[in-house]
């Protein structure tokens, strides 16, 4: 019996696996909408008729003015008598909004957005209101402070804190570490 190359055999094990991962792609189905699954992790895009659109920070003129259309919708939602010319104008200042407030994905339709025409104002009541409702969750995320955010130590944990730090102490400069609860081993 004669020994085996190393080559030979890292040669063999390559083409094996090649076989190996080209059946499996095969049997796999294609990968379907992972673009709209990343973008479920970005909460400044929306998808209005099929296209994508992004929001940047609100500036507080135009947030009032978003939480104003909001409020008269809810106003005219309401009420009984519903004021056809007075609908129709809230629907036009609504659209006009969105469009200042969002900008399209992508650099040719950016460049285009200033003279294309308005894609919001033939937005059906459902859309319209799915679209404010969105720019009211960007409004809360503009309004939450970076320190908020941040994660805080929970009470009791192993890590090494100072009192000074800590804002349920008296000040002082005295390390401290406490066990946590339950068994450790």
């Amino acid at each position: 019996m004669r020994p085996v190359q190393r080559e030979v055999i890292d040669t063999f094990a390559r083409q094996r696996f090649s076989t190996q991962v080209q059946k499996i792609r095969k049997e796999m189905p294609p990968t379907v909408g992972t673009l709209e699954a990343a973008r479920l992790l970005d909460r400044r895009e929306f998808i209005y008729r099929g296209r994508a659109y992004a929001v940047a920070p609100i500036p507080w003129n135009l947030a009032l003015e978003i939480l104003d259309v909001r409020e008269q919708f809810d106003r005219h939602n309401k009420s009984k008598k519903v004021s056809v010319p007075e609908l129709s104008a809230l629907f036009a200042r609504a659209a006009h909004l969105s469009k200042k407030v969002t900008r399209p994905v992508g650099v040719v339709r950016r460049l285009l957005w200033p003279i294309l025409p308005n894609p919001f104002r033939d937005a059906t009541p459902y859309l319209m209101g799915r679209n404010l409702s969105f720019f009211s969750t960007c409004l809360v995320l503009d309004s939450v402070d970076v320190d908020e955010a941040r994660p805080q130590h929970a009470p009791g944990g192993s890590s090494r804190t100072s009192q000074r730090s800590s804002a349920d102490t008296r000040l002082g400069s005295a390390v401290t570490a406490s066990r946590s609860p339950g068994r450790t081993s």
